[in-house]
C-alpha cells in the first residue's frame, strides 16, 4: 500500500513533515514523527513501510497528519 501525495510549489517552502498517531483507549499517542528536508513540491509516493520505519504496525485506528509550509491534511485509517 502506498501514500501518494502532491504539494504545490507555493506551499512547500518548509519541506514536508508528518506524524503518525494511534488511538490507545481515549487518547491519540504518537507512533512516529518525521520531517523530509528540502522542497517537497511535486508528486511523491511513500510506502507504509517507509512511513512507519522500524516501528511495528499493530492493529488499531491510526491518523496520519501531513504538513507542508502552512498547509496541513489529516488522514485516518484502520489496520486490522
Amino acid at each position: 500500500m502506498k501514500l501518494v501525495y502532491s504539494v504545490s510549489p507555493a506551499k512547500s517552502s518548509g519541506g514536508l513533515k508528518y506524524r503518525i498517531t494511534v488511538r490507545r483507549h481515549k487518547r491519540w499517542v504518537t507512533v512516529r514523527r518525521a520531517a523530509l528536508a528540502g522542497h517537497a513540491h511535486g508528486s511523491h509516493a511513500l510506502t507504509i513501510k517507509q512511513l512507519f520505519a522500524s516501528h511495528p504496525i499493530l492493529a488499531g485506528h491510526y491518523r496520519l497528519e501531513l504538513a507542508a509550509g502552512k498547509s496541513s491534511k489529516s488522514l485516518g485509517f484502520r489496520v486490522e
